[in-house]
């Protein structure tokens, strides 16, 4: 008998326990088909209406209006040219987002120090971020189901995107080495012109099946409200149902037309005498358009070289430690105590997601939009001839009845809007909607 073992094999109880832990995942066919159809459904809804709104398709089946395309219509926002016009719209025809960088998003810190030996530190830190060209999105795909639990995301602009980050570098000498001074403090601004942006990325997402199919909307209800050491988040109840999570793929395409650095704070306007801040902003625009210009290639190889590889390790650590550190607490939402009493009740007027709603929506200039938007309808309804014809006819006996040729007036008078305000105490909301001299109230 001659027996032959060997590390590389894997013996019967591995298998088994690799096909257990493989049977164990989510999978979107055999465990969640509806949520999947959920995702494809909006995907496509959104690749379908880029550009043309649920508004504009109304309006044009209801008429013999001839739309080649919506290029030859005044954009009135809303759902009225798609996806890019409600951003336009949004944005004040700026087609632009701004917000702060926060000072920790899982676990990844805003600023970075770097040690410079016999100099001293360098840290730098990302204050803010503004995109421009977002109204001019050419396809978009986000949380795309594929294979049996991997879901691809991406965006691509031919047109391109404007970002600036707002950053500032502090310089920290070490006493006794070769600089002697100071700290050195500068905000400054880093530009980036870009065109024809593309970014994709595709991550596998493994979902404990025996814990997740133990989630209930009480989970989140109550489950979110236990706190361990701060942690309270309901997106605790998504995180600790999580085997593993990783990109196994990202792709970016961007062509940089330029790069350019820009002080906050104008310490000169020119390199003149002794300022040092200016003189380094100076060298630094010369060299980054002189890479550009000599070697635009590389530049954008560059780029993709730093996503496929440095990036994708630095957000697979990022989703490990934080899928670690969530399975470090007590569960919060799987076997919660879900009260039979309602012991928690709703306030509205301390709910933030309702103090939002009325932030947003219960504004004065949300009015004038409300106004604005009948009043662009109607112009681009009357401008088209889109009423005007026979509509449809009744016969009754000898009598015939034919609704046609409709006319509009005024139909911008709301003079009052108000949803869901909080209203006598915490457990009433209430409803104003005033229109020309009637008004509707509950």
């Amino acid at each position: 008998i001659v027996r032959v073992s060997s590390p590389n094999i894997i013996g019967s109880a591995e298998i088994d326990a690799m096909l257990q832990i493989e049977d164990n995942i989510i999978r979107w066919d055999r465990d969640v088909p509806f949520l999947k159809r959920i995702l494809l459904g909006l995907n496509s809804f959104v690749s379908n209406h880029l550009n043309e709104g649920i508004t504009l398709r109304i309006l044009h089946k209801l008429s013999t209006w001839n739309m080649t395309n919506g290029e030859d219509c005044e954009d009135c926002g809303f759902f009225f040219k798609g996806f890019n016009g409600l951003v336009h719209s949004l944005t004040q025809a700026f087609g632009s987002l701004e917000f702060a960088i926060p000072e920790t998003v899982f676990s990844v810190h805003n600023n970075h120090t770097f040690t410079i030996d016999n100099y001293g530190e360098v840290i730098l830190t990302a204050k803010r971020v503004k995109i421009y060209g977002l109204d001019d999105i050419t396809d978009l795909s986000l949380f795309h189901p594929t294979g049996e639990n991997m879901i691809y995301s991406a965006v691509t602009s031919d047109a391109g995107f404007n970002i600036t980050v707002q950053m500032e570098v502090e310089v920290k000498p070490v006493e006794g080495r070769v600089f002697k001074a100071d700290a050195l403090r500068e905000t400054f601004e880093l530009k980036l012109n870009t065109s024809e942006f593309s970014f994709s990325s595709q991550s596998s997402i493994s979902f404990d099946r025996e814990m997740f199919n133990k989630l209930t909307i009480g989970s989140f209800k109550y489950g979110s409200y236990t706190e361990y050491e701060g942690n309270r988040n309901p997106l605790n109840c998504i995180f600790e149902k999580l085997s593993s999570a990783s990109v196994t793929d990202m792709k970016a395409r961007v062509s940089l037309n330029a790069v350019e650095v820009v002080p906050v704070i104008s310490v000169a306007e020119a390199c003149v005498g002794v300022n040092l801040e200016g003189c380094i902003d100076r060298l630094i625009n010369n060299v980054l358009k002189l890479i550009l210009l000599e070697y635009p290639v590389t530049a954008t190889e560059t780029l993709d070289g730093l996503v496929r590889g440095p990036a994708i390790d630095v957000l697979n650590k990022v989703l490990k430690d934080l899928i670690t550190s969530t399975k470090k607490y007590p569960l919060h939402c799987v076997n919660v105590e879900i009260p039979k009493r309602r012991s928690r009740p709703f306030y509205f007027d301390s709910s933030k997601a309702i103090i939002m709603f009325d932030k947003v929506v219960n504004q004065p200039g949300t009015l004038t939009a409300v106004n604005n938007f009948i009043d662009c309808i109607g112009s681009f309804v009357e401008s088209k001839n889109m009423l005007s014809g026979k509509f449809f006819n009744y016969t009754l006996g000898d009598i015939i009845f034919y609704f046609r040729d409709l006319t509009h007036e005024n139909l911008s008078q709301v003079s009052e809007l108000g949803l869901l305000k909080p209203d006598i105490d915490s457990f009433h909301v209430k409803n104003r909607l005033g229109y020309g001299m009637c008004y509707t109230h509950n």
